[in-house]
């Protein structure tokens, strides 16, 4: 049986990382704000990572190419970590702190990382998957009604021969009244519609429209 799956056209884009600080602190900011539970149960995930990696790190000459990269993560997620910390707390100008923080160019090395991660958090992965996403899956930006949300997708739709369009498709309510599915349709000429399932958070609430 063939299912053709009707959804909402979204705006997707890989290569998405703001280089001004500024920009780059709102779109982390407006990705925590988004996805208030997710993020509010992750700062334990966050400071395990942490803890683990940086311990793992003493010994980095029998470490993968995977597992190094986890251990320059670890400083991504202390940003990440102390960045969400400010945020709960109502700091006093917490944002123009970390335009501060972030206008040094040493700290801004992280960017893919703390993106990674981010996009884990929102995803309702957490950091602990962080190798297996960073060996599998490719971080997005995703525009829809008016917000911007990270996602992540399968790193093999785009080594697809043709390009894929991206469609949300409502699902059942989890957190929210309404919560969507991320889908990756191939738009080659195959007789039968491929669709493959992306992660996308599930407890933002979208203005309906």
């Amino acid at each position: 049986m063939v299912f053709e799956c009707e959804g909402l056209a979204v705006e997707v884009y890989c290569d998405f990382i703001p280089s001004h600080p500024h920009e780059f602190v709102n779109l982390i900011f407006e990705v925590i704000s988004s996805s208030k539970i997710l993020w509010g149960v992750s700062s334990g995930d966050l400071y395990d990572f942490e803890l683990h990696w940086k311990t793992i790190s003493t010994r980095q000459s029998t470490l993968t190419d995977s597992e190094r990269a986890a251990t320059i993560s670890t400083g991504a997620v202390i940003l990440l970590n102390r960045l969400f910390y400010d945020m709960i707390s109502k700091a006093p100008h917490v944002q123009a702190k970390w335009n501060e923080i972030f206008g040094n160019p040493a700290l801004r090395t992280f960017d893919k990382e703390m993106i990674l991660t981010a996009a884990l958090i929102s995803c309702g992965l957490g950091a602990n998957a962080w190798i297996w996403a960073y060996e599998n899956l490719t971080p997005v930006l995703v525009k829809f009604r008016g917000k911007r949300c990270l996602g992540l997708v399968p790193d093999l739709v785009f080594k697809w021969d043709s390009q894929c369009e991206f469609f949300l498709v409502a699902s059942d309510s989890f957190f929210v009244d309404k919560a969507f599915v991320l889908l990756a349709r191939h738009s080659g000429r195959e007789p039968i519609p491929l669709y493959t399932r992306c992660l996308f958070p599930y407890d933002i609430v979208f203005e309906e429209q």
